[in-house]
């Protein structure tokens, strides 16, 4: 038996594929920034996903001109958010792999400071009151973004 590659179909006699429109679980914005995403992927099926929830905040994407400046960003949100009464289970950093949390690890265990965090895959099901996604950009030069 061979395996798959996840971006390999296998087709079956009378099969047919049924797209699910809607997200329960995610606010309207969040679906929207996912779709946007999506969009660029080279396997995807076209649809229009639509959110059952509205939106109570809106998403903030913070782009710092260094890796430095990007985890310091993160760094003073956490202590403000802890400051202002959340929990460290409040709080969910999100990356596709593991390195791409490394310099933030690193910050948040000198300065004592617990976040959770895990890769986006790893993440399902699992709520926060706030997120931060750990993602790179490649065009004419990386870019950090930060959604809270």
């Amino acid at each position: 038996m061979t395996e798959l590659a996840s971006t390999q179909v296998i087709l079956c006699a009378n099969s047919k594929v049924i797209k699910l429109n809607l997200n329960y679980r995610s606010t309207q914005d969040i679906v929207g920034a996912s779709n946007e995403v999506i969009k660029h992927n080279k396997f995807k099926i076209e649809k229009d996903i639509q959110a059952s929830k509205k939106s109570e905040h809106k998403i903030v994407v913070y782009s710092g001109n260094s890796e430095e400046e990007n985890v310091q960003f993160c760094f003073d949100k956490v202590r403000e958010l802890l400051e202002d009464g959340l929990t460290n289970d409040d709080i969910l950093f999100l990356y596709r792999r593991s390195k791409m949390f490394t310099p933030y690890f690193f910050r948040f265990k000198d300065e004592n400071v617990k976040v959770q965090s895990k890769t986006i895959h790893a993440s399902k099901g699992l709520e926060a009151k706030v997120v931060f996604m750990r993602a790179a950009i490649v065009a004419k030069r990386s870019s950090y973004y930060m959604g809270l």
